[in-house]
Parts: structure tokens; sequence; C-alpha cells
């Protein structure tokens, strides 16, 4: 194994893996599952105000307009982020996405190749560079410095054994850079 910790080749990213990743990233850390249904809950407790008391009431004042509009803005806005954008990302991104890459982590460094028609090559990440590394239910996403993207590895691809073996890994190098989230 040449000093490799842990080697494994992943498939193709499916639509609900994809899924799951772009929700993530809304909503990082371990507040990912609550995060969605606390603000979902909270804009229908106003909604409903809005249509029981207000409208009933016809008591409307420019800063409940502009308190409103701005929330119908962000209310369509997450519904859009969460519901329609993975889906339009993901047919986007289909082809590149259906490579198979193979990782290989080494102590001082992640190395990722892929032999697939869109991309071939193999990229080294020095762990230096990963911001954050956070352990879900069905994957790990190590989050990179220099933007907000992620490599995401799903845990589909793994046997127990190297899932085990990449949580203690992570655990143990990255300290407080590491947060599960299961």
């Amino acid at each position: 194994m040449d000093g490799i910790l842990v080697e494994c080749k992943t498939g193709k990213l499916d639509y609900k893996s994809y899924r799951n990743y772009s929700r993530f990233m809304l909503f990082r850390g371990r507040g990912y599952k609550i995060g969605p249904i606390l603000f979902f809950s909270l804009s229908g407790i106003l909604l409903a105000y809005f249509l029981l008391v207000k409208v009933p009431a016809n008591s409307f004042s420019v800063f409940d307009s502009v308190m409103w509009s701005i929330l119908g803005g962000l209310v369509a806005l997450l519904l859009f982020l969460y519901f329609l954008q993975p889906k339009i990302a993901y047919k986007k991104r289909e082809p590149l996405l259906a490579d198979e890459i193979r990782y290989r982590f080494f102590e001082d460094r992640l190395e990722a190749e892929s032999e697939g028609k869109c991309a071939k090559g193999t990229s080294d990440y020095k762990y230096p560079i990963f911001k954050k590394v956070y352990e879900v239910n069905t994957a790990y996403y190590l989050m990179l410095l220099l933007n907000s993207t992620a490599i995401a590895i799903p845990k589909q691809y793994l046997d127990e054994t190297q899932i085990e073996m990449l949580s203690h890994f992570f655990s143990d190098y990255f300290g407080e850079k590491y947060e599960n989230c299961k």
C-alpha cells in the first residue's frame, strides 16, 4: 500500500447524494437537519399570524408591507435553493459526476484520481487546504479553503472498515476542524 492509510473508489454521484450535499451546504454543521425545519416552521407561523390576524383586521402599515415582502422573498429563495437548485445543478453537472474517482489518503495528503470520460488525471490535496471536514450519515464533506465547495465522498461506496478508518483519521488529524454531524 506504500504509505496509503485508506484507499477507496467512488462511483457515480447520484442525484440523491448530490441533493443531500447541496442541502447540507445551506445549513452546515450539526444543525443541517433541523435548520430547514425551524425556518419553514417559523415562516409558517408568521404566515398564519398574517392571514389570521392582520388580514381580517385590515391593519397594514408600511413597515408590515416591507417585512412581509422580505419574508416572502426569503421563503421563496430558500424554497428554490432547497428544492429546485439541486435538480438544476445536478442536470448541468451530471456528466462530470458520472466519473469514478479513486481516493488515496496518505498521512500528509489526499490524492484523487479520475479515470472518467470527462476528466482524467490526478490531483493532490495537502490537508491544510481543507478548512473543515464534516461527517454526515451518508458522506464525508471535505471543505476547501479557497471557495465554498467540498469534496464529497459518499459512504455508499465504502465498507465499514474504510468508514471507521476515515472517521478515526479525520478526527485525529483535523481535531477541531472535524465535525461529526450524524
